[in-house]
């Protein structure tokens, strides 16, 4: 067990439903499931970005060249990542600010 919590809002809890009924392939299922998993080691992993003009820090995790981003946030004081979206790239950034 990792040294922090993983959290999914609702919004990434449905995202990840829409993600299995879109039959997409097992092995990018899988990919997003590890990815989102391995936040508890590290919420910072090599490739996070920081995002920039958002009113509190945000981070993302790019899944493929072409795929999916996991948007989250790290909070310190509680050993928490809250997920919040888990979209593919074209739509992932529109409702964050």
């Amino acid at each position: 067990m990792g040294s922090y919590s993983v959290i999914l809002s609702e919004n990434a809890y449905r995202d990840l439903k829409k993600i299995d009924r879109l039959k997409l392939p097992q092995q990018q299922i899988v990919r997003i499931f590890k990815a989102v998993k391995s936040l508890e080691d590290d919420p910072r992993p090599r490739g996070c970005k920081k995002l920039e003009g958002t009113s509190i820090p945000l981070y993302r995790i790019k899944l493929g060249r072409k795929g999916y981003r996991i948007v989250y946030q790290i909070n310190e004081a509680s050993k928490t990542v809250d997920v919040l979206y888990i979209r593919d790239r074209r739509t992932a950034y529109r409702h964050i600010r």
